[in-house]
């Protein structure tokens, strides 16, 4: 049985690192809709979430590691209807593709 890769120890990191991360620097909105960001409630529409940059998919063709993914500097938060409507293959033409930390988004 294969796992999900969000579950693995690495993801799971990443998450932490790039939420608590903006969340010290005042990331109170969703850079893509506007909306504001709950960053105590997991699994709602404005729950905040770890966005990729650069998604796993794209980073794989580029040669990138897993480090390289799952770097901070690789992530930003959005809310959770814009990070599910992006997904593998969809990406967001309001996206600057320079890897930059999100506080002052």
């Amino acid at each position: 049985m294969v796992s999900s890769r969000t579950g693995l120890t690495p993801h799971l990191r990443f998450r932490k690192a790039v939420l608590s991360r903006d969340r010290k620097a005042g990331v109170t909105h969703c850079p893509d809709c506007g909306c504001e960001l709950d960053y105590e409630i997991s699994r709602q529409p404005h729950s905040a979430e770890p966005d990729h940059i650069i998604p796993a998919a794209q980073a794989r063709q580029l040669g990138w590691t897993d480090a390289q993914l799952n770097a901070p500097t690789n992530g930003r938060t959005i809310c959770r209807r814009c990070n599910q409507s992006r997904g593998a293959g969809k990406p967001n033409k309001k996206i600057n593709k320079t890897i930059q930390p999100s506080n002052g988004w």
